[in-house]
């Protein structure tokens, strides 16, 4: 049987950024990645890093832009915000003393940030923050070159089953000091529970691709009645739309894309962007995402006697994760300790509540 200090299981943003952190340390890294080094659901992200997050989510997320960037993997990018007149000047109160690009904007700024005409509705403000659009294919690609170059060993294996400190895939098994389980939604099967034995519930993450002519930046979209949407350009002619966590889910499979989701985009959108109700959409596509009752991710051992486990990122796991991932390898590393609201055995209650599950990164009080 082969024998690492850490088996990493998932292969999306978590996963692999865990087994470059924790092999930089000097750790034997394995890294079981049944669906390639970024596949799954983190291969349908939009690529965007927004700044509109509140503590402690926006240092973690300048931390991961700066990692991006490193890579090559990612540009600098102004992005357009409609949102509550009272959150938007919280937001930029925030932004300017963390020294992050911000502003308002009058409709004429607005549109020609975005490229397309945008309105402001009424009791909504428009702003600008300085975001993120990471490519996810270069990125890829960094990532690949560093497991190769940490000597990282990869499985391309699904993991039939996962202990403390065994890993067993196919045909093939592994001791380990320590098992990390970094698979999203697919994490409490795995871990043999249902969500709620780690305070967790799977929603239908779903995004599509539209004909938006014209966008070159992104636009969020958050109106009083708590709607939001995001359009993200793809190219001169198309856009990716999407609103985050849909329906509550019974089983991941079940995270198949609805027809009807991207029409009820494009319409929440069309308050600010016009040019959506001209818009149809091209494909869609939908994942699971893990999301914990109080809308944090879980970091650390649920129990004493599970593996770590790195998940329940709500879909924002390319923003936060590789300083996360961080976070988790000097805890292994060098027995540091876990921020107590990530933590995973912190006493939580899957969401039940009508609507989306709390989202603590959002800024506003």
């Amino acid at each position: 049987m082969d024998r690492f200090d850490v088996a990493v299981v998932g292969s999306g943003i978590a996963g692999t950024w865990a087994a470059i952190e924790l092999a930089r340390r000097g750790l034997s890294v394995l890294l079981v990645a049944p669906e390639g080094i970024l596949g799954g659901p983190t291969s349908m992200a939009s690529g965007i890093v927004t700044m509109q997050l509140g503590e402690p989510h926006l240092s973690w997320a300048l931390q991961s832009a700066r990692e991006y960037i490193k890579a090559g993997a990612a540009r600098r990018v102004r992005a357009v915000w409609l949102a509550p007149r009272d959150c938007v000047d919280y937001t930029l109160e925030e932004l300017r003393l963390r020294g992050i690009p911000c502003g308002s904007l009058d409709e004429a700024d607005a549109s020609s940030i975005a490229g397309v005409k945008v309105q402001v509705p009424k009791g909504l403000k428009a702003a600008y923050t300085e975001d993120l659009l990471v490519d996810l294919g270069r990125l890829a690609s960094f990532l690949e070159a560093a497991l190769e170059r940490m000597r990282v060993t990869i499985w391309s294996c699904r993991a039939s089953s996962i202990g403390k400190d065994f890993v067993e895939c196919s045909s093939r098994a592994a001791e380990a000091g320590e098992v990390v389980v970094a698979a999203g939604a697919w994490t409490p099967r795995l871990l043999g529970i249902p969500p709620g034995g780690i305070g967790s519930s799977i929603y239908r993450c779903e995004a599509s691709s539209v004909s938006l002519r014209g966008l070159s930046a992104p636009v969020y979209v958050d109106l009083e009645t708590g709607e939001s949407a995001y359009a993200v350009p793809e190219s001169r002619g198309s856009a990716i739309v999407g609103d985050g966590p849909n329906d509550l889910l019974d089983e991941p499979e079940e995270a198949a894309p609805l027809p009807g989701t991207p029409y009820e985009v494009l319409e929440t959108l069309s308050t600010a962007l016009p040019a959506a109700l001209d818009s149809y959409p091209r494909a869609s596509w939908a994942a699971p995402c893990l999301v914990t009752g109080d809308g944090y991710p879980l970091l650390g051992r649920p129990s004493r006697a599970a593996p770590l486990v790195f998940t329940g990122l709500n879909g924002y796991g390319l923003m936060v994760a590789p300083a996360l991932a961080r976070v988790l390898a000097r805890h292994v590393a060098d027995g540091e300790g876990i921020p107590p609201e990530i933590r995973a055995g912190r006493p939580i209650e899957p969401w039940r509540g009508s609507g989306h599950p709390p989202e603590p990164y959002r800024i506003c009080p």
